[in-house]
């Protein structure tokens, strides 16, 4: 079926964000300009004025992790002879040595960035260290794609039925392709969502990323609380559809414009949950654990709401002139079947795809594209020391260095880091840097 989804304007006004202003080198005609960022927090970037003093780049850039610190530069490279690269953001893992847990998230991210290969995933273009040997060794650069604005800045906006529904497919084809993998992300969330003012999605921040097919326990600070299904908030199993309760949060956010189950902590995200959705039944309170079953059915039961309350038709769009089965009807069906408290009731990822809300979109290359190797989590399962980590990262930046050298002849980029951390030191040290 041909698109017709037309580009969206992304307009984003940020107060007091932060802003670095690098010192550009010098552009002669012909160049090829690179802008960079780390994890800028909003607004417009800097343009980087040519010859002519006319802009050569200005894009709106995205917020990102929770390990990435924010900074700009510009990589300038010949034509002749070195190949055009799209633009991109560069992104610093903040102390990823930190602790064991940083060491063994930032390990994980940067080997399943470069495995995973998908239009609706973010690509790595380039990653680096500034450092020159093992013993100095302390950051990592990853280069990703460029993008707009990330799925929290879009939420805010007035969305038809057309650009909603286009957003979760492009969502659902990233999963899909990462549980082809054994992936489970783990973590999905607005801010792991980014996007192109043409509507262009893809998914990023695979430091919690899983392999599937085993029943996992989840530590109290996997997937963000808001986007946290039920089987993770009472330490259940869980399996690839996990992932599926997070697109519902996002969706019925899309919908209401807030976040859908706000809690405070574990137990107030239970009880929010729980008091729309309804006490899940008595087939799904014997798999609790039985501590866990004795607290949850002591609590009030609660009937829940019907999703026709919940998400009342003044909350959608008007229904698509060119589509349908873009209406609200559709969408709410497909919010109620993943927005189901017990995971072996809930949609799956193939089901999702195949929705009338969604399949309106569905093309065989995007849904079922050549699925990557499988990750092989027998490393970060083992119990390694922050140096162990550290080790085994190093050699895969050099082995990613030695693999993507650098031309000669283009400006220093470590220098340019070094330059840029020390303006992010100063900032944190005077008091300004931004909260990370």
């Amino acid at each position: 079926m041909a698109r017709k989804i037309q580009v969206f304007p992304v307009y984003i006004v940020v107060p007091h964000a932060r802003r670095y202003n690098p010192q550009v080198n010098t552009i002669e005609e012909g160049d090829i300009v690179t802008l960079k960022a780390l994890n800028y927090t909003g607004g417009k970037s800097p343009g980087i004025a040519g010859s002519n003093g006319v802009p050569i780049s200005q894009s709106v850039l995205y917020g990102g992790g929770w390990r990435y610190q924010v900074h700009y530069s510009t990589e300038i490279s010949k034509p002749e002879s070195h190949r055009l690269r799209s633009p991109g953001n560069r992104l610093k893992l903040s102390r990823p040595f930190q602790n064991v847990t940083h060491a063994k998230r930032a390990y994980r991210e940067f080997k399943l960035m470069k495995m995973v290969n998908h239009k609706n995933i973010i690509g790595l273009l380039n990653a680096f260290t500034p450092q020159k040997s093992i013993s100095e060794f302390s950051d990592v650069y990853l280069v990703m794609e460029l993008m707009d604005a990330n799925l929290c800045q879009v939420i805010q906006m007035d969305l038809d039925h057309e650009r909603m529904s286009y957003l979760l497919y492009q969502m659902l084809c990233g999963i899909k392709h990462l549980h082809l993998a054994g992936i489970i992300h783990r973590d999905l969330k607005p801010s792991n969502i980014v996007v192109k003012s043409d509507c262009t999605l893809k998914i990023l921040d695979f430091g919690l990323a899983r392999t599937a097919g085993t029943n996992f326990m989840m530590t109290p600070y996997v997937v963000t609380r808001y986007y946290r299904a039920p089987e993770v908030i009472l330490g259940m199993g869980y399996k690839e559809n996990v992932d599926l309760w997070s697109v519902g949060c996002i969706m019925g956010e899309m919908i209401r414009g807030y976040v859908l189950f706000p809690g405070t902590d574990h137990i107030d995200q239970w009880n929010k949950i729980i008091e729309q959705l309804g006490t899940p039944s008595a087939e799904f309170m014997k798999r609790l654990q039985p501590t866990v079953r004795s607290y949850v059915e002591n609590r009030p039961k609660y009937p829940g709401y019907a999703f026709e309350k919940l998400f009342p038709d003044g909350l959608f769009p008007a229904e698509s002139s060119e589509h349908s089965r873009l209406k609200a009807s559709q969408a709410r069906d497909l919010l109620c079947k993943m927005l189901v408290v017990d995971p072996e009731k809930r949609i799956s990822v193939d089901e999702a795809l195949l929705h009338p809300y969604i399949s309106v979109w569905y093309e065989d290359g995007e849904v079922n594209a050549p699925a990557p190797g499988p990750y092989d989590h027998s490393v970060d399962d083992r119990e390694h020391t922050v140096d162990q980590w550290k080790d085994l990262i190093y050699k895969e930046v050099m082995e990613y260095e030695a693999a993507h050298s650098t031309p000669t002849y283009a400006p220093n980029i470590r220098q340019v880091a070094d330059e840029t951390d020390g303006n992010s030191d100063r900032d944190r040290n005077s008091g300004t840097a931004a909260k990370r």
